[in-house]
Order: C-alpha cells, then structure tokens, then sequence
C-alpha cells in the first residue's frame, strides 16, 4: 500500500485484503507503545518504523503467510529493496497507490477522529515525490490505482 498521510491506505487495505493478509503498519504498531500520544505520534514514528521493518524482514524470511505492507511508499530506494527481496522469497508482490490531493491528505489529517496528526511540512514532502515514486515502482510490480477522493465524514472527527 502507498499513498499519501490519510488518502485511507488502511481503509482500501481492510476492504481489499482484511481477510487474506496480514499487516505491517508503523502507524498501527506505534499505537501499542506505553508512551503513544495521538496528538503527537512523531515522537514514536522512528520507533514504529523500526519495528515495522524488522517485521518486514522476519515475513521475507519467513515467506509462510500473505503480508501486507501498509506505508506511505515515499521512499524508493527503500521501497524497491523490500520489492525486490520479496520477489526473491517467492511472494507475488504487487502494489496499490491510493490517491488523494495534497489538499484532502492535510484536510483530513487535519481532521482524523484519532488526532494522529502528521505534520503539515511532511505531507507536503511526501506529496512532492510520491508520484514519482509511484511511476518508477509501476515499472517493478503490478499497480492498482485506487482514486481515493470521495470524503467519508465518518472516519473524521
């Protein structure tokens, strides 16, 4: 999964593949922390992040169930190792980008009922380049484009 902060990578990803994968997220897995605080999960993001990878690695590894990544995908060189180690375990592997304007990601971030808040500066980072993330990771997987841009008030607070 890739997609900018709250295009609803996790959403799309529970209604696409709840029932057949599971999923590696930072986001979720910082939640677990004793120190989590929602209206600032930056604190915990290198940590979850961490985490997040190792748990990619084991999966890889271990190639024994269907594994779901669920990420913002900004980062290619990065993004391009764990493709290519998974293809190298086995695992069919392919991508989904859901996509929102830069100016819906912030409004609901901005907006979220968790108030797990990314900041402004790294939403509009990571808006700067996913595009051509996403073009050069089409070029080494299958890409599901899902266009994410109808609001669902209910996941806002």
């Amino acid at each position: 999964m890739m997609g900018l902060p709250a295009a609803g990578k996790t959403t799309t990803a529970t209604n696409m593949f709840g029932q057949t994968h599971e999923f590696i997220c930072a986001d979720t897995i910082k939640k677990t922390h004793v120190d989590f605080d929602a209206n600032n999960p930056q604190l915990l993001h290198a940590w979850s992040k961490e985490v997040a990878d190792g748990m990619m690695e084991e999966a890889i590894t271990n190639p024994v169930r269907n594994v779901l990544w669920d990420t913002t995908g900004t980062d290619f060189p990065k993004v391009s190792r764990v493709i290519n180690e998974a293809k190298s375990a086995g695992f069919n592997v392919r991508s989904v980008f859901v996509t929102v304007t830069l100016e819906e990601s912030i409004f609901r971030n901005n907006n979220r009922k968790e108030h797990r808040v990314v900041p402004r500066e790294a939403i509009e980072y990571k808006s700067s380049v996913i595009n051509s993330v996403a073009g050069k990771v089409s070029k080494l997987v299958e890409m599901t484009i899902v266009d994410n841009m109808k609001r669902d008030n209910s996941l806002l607070a």
